[in-house]
């Protein structure tokens, strides 16, 4: 399968990520620099920006995962914390 992973880099999407990959599925990711090196998928990284995902070169995808978000906890600012949470969730799907 054709899978996509956002949040691909952290903690809980990496391990899906590199578990997907070994079981030879066409692993896509997205993510942050200083989370988790997946020298693995390095070739299939996509730009952090999942809601601008360049779809027309990337195809479809037969499954999306999305565990990209931002949960810095010193981010005061809520509309910000909206529109990356809930916004860009809403325009991805």
């Amino acid at each position: 399968m054709r899978v996509l992973v956002t949040g691909g880099t952290g903690f809980i999407g990496s391990n899906l990520a590199l578990h997907l990959h070994a079981q030879g599925h066409e692993v896509w990711i997205t993510g942050t620099d200083g989370e988790q090196d997946l020298p693995e998928l390095r070739e299939r990284a996509l730009p952090r920006e999942f809601w601008s995902l360049p779809w027309e070169q990337l195809g479809t995808m037969d499954v999306v995962f999305h565990h990209a978000a931002n949960n810095d906890t010193t981010l005061l600012d809520r509309a910000e914390m909206f529109r990356v949470n809930v916004e860009a969730s809403l325009k991805l799907f």
